[in-house]
C-alpha cells in the first residue's frame, strides 16, 4: 500500500497538469484549426468569451502546481530529475497558453 500511495502523490503535479491541457481544449470552441476565431450562433460579449484572463488563471496553476511539487518534495529522492521534467512540461503549456489566449483576445476583442 506505501508504494501505491507513493506513485499516487508523484502524479499529483501531472493531474495538474492534464487539468491544465484540459483547459487548453476549451480554446477549440472559439478558434479553428489556423487559429482564426468561430463567430457563436448567439451573441455573447467579450467577458464571456475570454474569461478572467490569461494572468488569473495561470497563477492559479501555477499555485496548484506548487502545493503538488511541494508534496511531492516529501515523497521522492530525485527531485532535481522530476521537477525540471516537470517545469518543462508547465512552461511549454504556459507558452501554449499564452499564445492561445492572445490569438483570441485579439480576435474578439477586434470585432
Amino acid at each position: 500500500m506505501r508504494q501505491t500511495g507513493r506513485l499516487l502523490l508523484l502524479g499529483l503535479p501531472y493531474l495538474v497538469l492534464g487539468v491544465y491541457v484540459d483547459l487548453l481544449l476549451d480554446y477549440s470552441k472559439h478558434l479553428d484549426r489556423n487559429l482564426h476565431y468561430l463567430r457563436p450562433t448567439l451573441p455573447e460579449v467579450p467577458e464571456d468569451i475570454l474569461g478572467f484572463g490569461f494572468w488569473f488563471t495561470w497563477s492559479i496553476f501555477l499555485a496548484l502546481s506548487l502545493i503538488a511539487c511541494a508534496i511531492v518534495c516529501t515523497t521522492t529522492t530525485k527531485k532535481r530529475t522530476y521537477f525540471m521534467v516537470f517545469g518543462f512540461c508547465f512552461a511549454v503549456l504556459s507558452i501554449i497558453d499564452f499564445r492561445l489566449y492572445n490569438a483570441l483576445s485579439r480576435q474578439v476583442l477586434a470585432q
